[in-house]
């Protein structure tokens, strides 16, 4: 066997491999709306956004895996301990005076779920007292969920700042 036949066989053998893996390997499971999975997703995504906006601790304590990393809007990562303790902060520090979250609009929510996973894409408007002036800040967030027993947690999530529209003609600026 000459070394190019060699060649040519391994990389046959390597590629009926990964095709056989690939054939064998579980697909992804999309529940169908109006599951009882998806409605209890959707439930916990709106009780993450309420939590959010009342600094509730305890409420995302029980929301957030053990394992739990996040993408804040700023870019950093961080982890549980360092999210809850934003919002334990944040929660002693509403006195009329600081930046608070007065509300938090979810305006458009897509839940998929994939057997004991889901992935829930949020459109969501915060409007928060600056300096005593209303601003609204509208948001992206994505939300990795996994069952956990009866309930579901978030693993991961990753949070956008929406930028204003550009005027025409404008320039991109980064």
């Amino acid at each position: 066997m000459t070394r190019l036949s060699l060649t040519r066989a391994c990389a046959v053998a390597a590629l009926a491999i990964a095709l056989a893996a690939a054939g064998a390997a579980p697909r992804a499971m999309v529940v169908e709306q109006g599951s009882s999975a998806m409605d209890a997703v959707t439930a916990e995504t709106r009780r993450y956004f309420e939590a959010v906006r009342r600094n509730d601790a305890a409420a995302l304590e029980s929301l957030l895996a053990a394992d739990y990393l996040e993408v804040s809007p700023l870019g950093q990562v961080d982890k549980r301990a360092q999210v809850i303790g934003f919002y334990r902060v944040a929660a002693g520090a509403q006195t009329g005076q600081a930046s608070e979250v007065a509300e938090v609009a979810v305006d458009e929510l897509s839940v998929r779920v994939y057997g004991d996973v889901a992935v829930a894409v949020a459109g969501e408007s915060f409007k928060m007292n600056v300096a005593g002036k209303l601003v609204t800040r509208p948001m992206r967030s994505t939300l990795v969920w996994q069952r956990a027993g009866a309930s579901w947690k978030i693993v991961s999530s990753h949070h956008t700042t929406i930028r204003p529209p550009l005027a025409a003609g404008s320039s991109i600026d980064r």
